[in-house]
């Protein structure tokens, strides 16, 4: 099994109704198996397909709420 990194907005196979894909068979992703705040409003997305067993992550930004910190 080989580890990719997809990082970017909006790539990663997310063509359909915001759905993200499998990079390598295209298989449909509901959820990640896991996801972690890196601070700094960065949280990254750890995804592993049923299909073909490919993983991989995406990592997202979000903007700070007002009134919260890191």
């Amino acid at each position: 099994m080989r580890l990719q990194v997809a990082t970017s907005n909006h790539s990663a196979g997310i063509p359909y109704f915001g759905m993200l894909h499998c990079v390598n068979c295209g298989g449909a992703l509901v959820a990640p198996a896991k996801s972690a705040y890196l601070g700094g409003g960065q949280i990254r997305h750890f995804w592993s397909c049923d299909a073909c067993g490919q993983e991989f992550q995406t990592s997202i930004r979000i903007a700070a709420l007002s009134g919260s910190s890191d």
